[in-house]
């Protein structure tokens, strides 16, 4: 079972491990992020919490990915360079949001690097 603060990346199939709308666990469901404020080194966060090297790309609404389901648990993301865990970075509160979020605004990731050799949770 996930942990508070557990991410996933989701996408229709064919996509590729690595790559997807970003899923975050938290009050025991998966919800999802919202793009207000996301950025490469919110999405690298991500990668290196799957255990990717980086992100390559990062995707706001309209992302190639589609929209996740459940609560926007995160917006207004801000992580810093060393960080590992996106539950580690700045963020207005879970289920807060500044700017409304809804799943149109789902944020996305491509990462790079080595895959984790199983699924993450």
């Amino acid at each position: 079972m996930p942990h508070d603060g557990d991410i996933r990346l989701v996408g229709p199939p064919g996509t590729l491990p690595g790559e997807g709308t970003v899923e975050v666990w938290h009050n025991g469901a998966w919800g999802t992020v919202c793009d207000y404020g996301w950025n490469l080194l919110a999405a690298t966060t991500v990668c290196r919490q799957l255990g990717f090297e980086r992100a390559e790309k990062f995707y706001g609404g309209s992302q190639p990915y589609g929209r996740g389901s459940g609560t926007v648990w995160l917006s207004d993301v801000k992580c810093g360079a060393a960080m590992t865990r996106i539950d580690e970075c700045v963020f207005t509160g879970w289920g807060v949001s500044s700017t409304f979020c809804n799943h149109n605004d789902d944020a996305g990731v491509q990462c790079i690097g080595v895959a984790p050799p199983f699924p993450p949770p």
